[in-house]
C-alpha cells in the first residue's frame, strides 16, 4: 500500500559568527497544520540588534497562528472573479496590511514588555500557507522560498520568492523598518502539481541559491531524502547538513523549513517510517482512498471520535 502525506521538517543551527560573538541564534522557524491548511515560516533576526531573536520568534509564531485560522477568508479576499481591477488591488492591499499589522503589533508589544526600542526586535519574515492548490505566500527581506513541482515524469525546482536587498548585498529590509509595509510582498495563487515547499534564511541562501541559476541541486535531494526517514530523524539530518556542510561556507545563523508531499510503501519500507506516517491518524475521515493501492493521509483533519485503527495498517501501533 502506497501512503502519501504532507510532512514537515526543519533545521536550525547557530552561526559561527554568533558563537564567536557570544550571541544567541537569532533565526526562528515555525509550522502549524489544521484542517488541510499548512503554514510554515522562517524569520532572521537582525544581527546588529540585541533583541532580534524575540522579533523573529514572534513573527513566525504570529503569522502561523493567524494564517491557520484566517486562511480561507484571506484567500477568498484575494480571488479576482467578478471584481474590477481597482477592487482586486484594494482587496490584495487589505490582505497584505492585515497580515503585516498583526505581526507588527505583536512585535511591538514584546518590545514594550522588554522596555526597548521597537527597532531592537528587527527581523525578516518568509511564510507560505497552502490548502489543496491554493497558496498564500509572503516575504520581507532576504532569504528564499522555493517550490518543488511534479507533473509526472517532469520534476522541477522553482524560486517562488527571491531575496530583497538594499543597495548593498548585506543590507536588507525588516519588519520594524519605517517603510516596512512597502517591502512586504504578499501573493495568492493556485499552484498545480506543487509537491514541496522550502523556506530558508540568508545563511543557507548564500550556499543554496543563485540569483540567476536558482536553487542548488542539493535542494532536490533535501526533499527526496525525507521519504526514507521519520520526521524526528529528518530534523536531526537537516541540522547535521546545515552544521557540517552549509556552515563551511556561511558563518551566519542557518535555518530551513520544509513541507513535502512524502510517500511510503507500507509493504516494503521500514516499519519505523510507516509508523511515523500513521501515528497521528486517529479517524477514518483522515484517510482518503486514492486507488485500490494508494491512500492519502491528513493528520490535520479534525475529528470528534477516535476510531480503532490499531491494526488497520497490518501491524499494532496505536495505544
Amino acid at each position: 500500500m502506497i501512503l502519501t502525506k504532507w510532512r514537515q521538517a526543519q533545521g536550525l543551527v547557530i552561526g559561527a559568527d554568533h558563537v564567536e560573538a557570544g550571541l544567541p541564534c537569532q533565526d526562528s522557524v515555525c509550522y502549524k497544520g489544521k484542517n488541510g491548511i499548512h503554514v510554515l515560516a522562517v524569520s532572521d533576526g537582525a544581527g546588529s540588534k540585541k533583541y532580534s531573536q524575540y522579533g523573529s520568534e514572534i513573527a513566525t509564531k504570529t503569522v502561523c497562528d493567524y494564517l491557520i485560522e484566517e486562511f480561507d477568508n484571506l484567500y477568498i479576499s484575494c480571488e479576482t472573479y467578478g471584481k474590477s481591477k481597482d477592487e482586486i488591488e484594494e482587496s490584495k492591499k487589505l490582505v497584505r496590511e492585515s497580515i503585516f499589522n498583526i505581526v507588527k503589533k505583536n512585535i511591538l508589544e514584546k518590545a514594550q514588555e522588554l522596555q526597548v526600542e521597537f527597532d531592537e526586535l528587527a527581523c525578516t519574515l518568509l511564510f507560505v500557507a497552502k490548502k489543496d492548490e491554493k497558496v498564500l505566500m509572503g516575504h520581507i527581506g532576504d532569504g528564499v522560498i522555493c517550490g518543488l513541482f511534479n507533473s509526472g515524469a517532469d520534476e522541477s525546482l522553482r524560486v517562488l520568492s527571491h531575496p530583497e536587498n538594499g543597495e548593498q548585498i548585506n543590507i536588507t529590509f525588516f519588519m520594524t523598518d519605517p517603510d516596512a509595509i512597502d517591502h512586504f510582498r504578499v501573493t495568492a495563487s493556485r499552484m498545480t502539481n506543487l509537491t514541496g515547499v522550502m523556506l530558508m534564511s540568508d545563511g543557507p541562501e548564500e550556499v543554496l541559491y543563485h540569483p540567476i541559476n536558482g536553487m542548488h541541486i542539493n535542494c532536490l535531494k533535501l526533499f527526496h531524502n525525507f521519504n526514507n526517514h521519520t520526521c524526528e530523524d529528518y530534523n536531526k539530518i537537516l541540522n547535521k547538513f546545515l552544521k557540517n556542510q552549509v556552515a563551511k561556507y556561511s558563518y551566519d545563523d542557518l535555518s530551513i523549513n520544509i513541507l513535502y508531499l512524502s510517500n511510503v510503501d507500507s509493504d516494503r519500507d521500514s516499519e519505523a517510517v510507516v509508523k511515523d506516517f500513521v501515528m497521528d491518524i486517529k479517524n477514518l475521515n483522515q484517510i482518503e482512498d486514492v486507488s485500490a493501492y494508494a491512500k492519502f493521509l491528513d493528520g490535520t483533519t479534525q475529528y470528534k471520535d477516535k476510531d480503532d485503527l490499531s491494526s488497520y495498517w497490518g501491524f499494532k501501533w496505536q495505544k
